[in-house]
């Protein structure tokens, strides 16, 4: 009788069965569900690495290139804009690269490689570490340090490379205290 009860309860559960009733059915539970995982990484160091990119040297050549167009031009007004264009973003990279501030300007442009870090890392996201409301988010998730791969994304230069791991090491500006100090380089900016 009780051969009877496993080998229905098999068959209900779709587990194939033997006949013999010396042997018992074991029924495991469903297999558990892989943990999700995310890619963690310093946003500093991303940024330094970025400093060295094509696209970042392109995207500085444009902003110098306006500059000297308005300053041809003897236009006050332009030359002040396509200036103040430039000096924002060098303060963005500063504040990027010394401080805990987003990069997701940097990591937009590389779309197709950083889908291919998630794929092969079967990661379900890339979130900076310092980005506490997005770690929270995935607050069971197992975390992947994946800085490495992306500074290695950014540039191919051995020293540059080191360079962006080496600012992992020490503890990043808060950013209160990195915009006082734009505010005392804009005074002299300007």
């Amino acid at each position: 009788m009780r051969t009877v009860k496993y080998l229905t309860l098999a068959w209900l559960l779709g587990i194939p069965a033997c006949e013999n009733r010396h042997q018992k059915v074991v029924i495991s539970p469903e297999p558990r569900a892989a943990q999700a995982r995310v890619g963690v990484y310093d946003s500093r160091a991303v940024a330094v690495a970025y400093c060295d990119s094509d696209h970042h040297r392109a995207e500085e050549q444009r902003l110098k290139e306006a500059l000297e167009k308005a300053r041809q031009s003897g236009d006050a007004d332009q030359i002040r804009l396509a200036d103040r264009a430039l000096w924002e973003s060098r303060k963005q990279m500063h504040r990027q690269g010394f401080s805990t501030y987003p990069v997701d300007n940097i990591l937009e442009q590389y779309g197709q490689e950083l889908d291919r870090i998630k794929r092969e890392d079967n990661l379900a996201a890339l979130i900076s570490r310092w980005d506490a409301k997005a770690l929270d988010k995935h607050k069971d998730s197992a975390r992947i340090d994946v800085t490495e791969q992306l500074v290695n994304m950014l540039t191919s230069d051995t020293k540059k490379r080191q360079g962006a791991l080496e600012i992992t090491r020490a503890k990043p500006i808060p950013p209160a205290q990195y915009e006082e100090m734009l505010k005392k380089e804009a005074g002299k900016h300007y």
